[in-house]
């Protein structure tokens, strides 16, 4: 069984939220030390860990940017799987051996270009 970790990116901060999250049925929350407190889903983005770690042990979540040999691919989840987008094509992530996270959408989207 892989872990179920998760990360979120608020829009409005324009950083990771800090608190450890957990995902009810009613939405994303957060244990706080006075209870629980809801997250806009419509002010954050919610990542999903993979599972799975790139060469140099680093944790890969949806939305980070890889490079795999000279190929930079972005990370989604879609279709019910982890997958690799590259242009206009998509590979499973667990088929790509040594990939590297050399980044993330929300705080490097000039990797992209």
């Amino acid at each position: 069984m892989r872990e179920i970790k998760f990360r979120l990116w608020c829009e409005n901060k324009k950083e990771w939220e800090k608190d450890p999250w957990v995902i009810q049925p009613c939405g994303v929350l957060t244990w706080l030390s006075n209870g629980i407190k809801a997250v806009n889903r419509k002010t954050h983005i919610i990542e999903q860990y993979t599972g799975l770690k790139d060469k140099n042990e680093k944790e890969i979540y949806e939305g980070d940017i890889v490079q795999f040999q000279d190929h930079i691919m972005t990370l989604v989840f879609k279709y019910g799987s982890f997958n690799a987008v590259l242009d206009e094509m998509m590979f499973y992530l667990d088929s790509i051996p040594d990939c590297v996270v050399i980044g993330n959408i929300h705080e490097n989207p000039e990797l992209l270009k």
